[in-house]
């Protein structure tokens, strides 16, 4: 999971998420400020990654790559279904 990232971040988990060549490895991708969500979608469109967005409220379709958490209050959630966090912020100045 990539939490709470600021603008520019997601470029950068996404360019690692492209070079990582683990089966089935799912991002959980959770931009800081509502306000971001729809930009983010736009970026994962842009670069043609398989993702869904959590207010869809869809199972997720067996190719997806990201599923970009765009819903107020199930932070705890997500850290509980994760393996491996990592939280925005520290990565551009």
């Amino acid at each position: 999971m990539a939490a709470s990232t600021r603008e520019g971040e997601e470029e950068l988990v996404l360019d690692a998420l492209t070079r990582i060549q683990v089966e089935r490895l799912l991002l959980l991708l959770v931009p800081r400020h509502p306000q971001r969500f729809d930009e983010v979608a736009n970026l994962l469109a842009k670069r043609k990654l398989s993702y869904l967005r959590r207010s869809d409220h869809r199972p997720l379709p067996p190719d997806c790559r990201v599923l970009l958490g765009d819903s107020m209050g199930e932070m705890a959630a997500y850290y509980t279904a994760c393996d491996l966090a990592f939280i925005g912020g520290s990565l551009l100045p």
